[in-house]
């Protein structure tokens, strides 16, 4: 039952706001939560939320942390994400 509720939420679009934040994080290849969020003019815990279910549409973001600050990194179709 869980593979196939995870299956239809990979099949479903990102939000117009989820394309916005995804073309952020295109353009800057890697970037921080905090530094992100300012450039999406929402609150950090609103960002975490969105790339919560952002990861589980779509496998072209990447979460990870530097010195324990959470950072997104963008990762190009095809390309296999980092093991860090």
């Amino acid at each position: 039952m869980e593979q196939q509720r995870a299956a239809i939420v990979k099949r479903m679009p990102l939000t117009q706001r989820m394309e916005e934040l995804l073309s952020v994080v295109r353009e800057s290849k890697e970037i921080s939560f905090a530094d992100l969020a300012l450039k999406m003019n929402m609150d950090i815990s609103d960002l975490r939320s969105m790339l919560s279910i952002m990861t589980k549409r779509t496998n072209m973001v990447e979460r990870f942390r530097i010195h324990r600050v959470g950072w997104i990194r963008y990762v190009e179709p095809g390309q296999t994400s980092s093991p860090f």
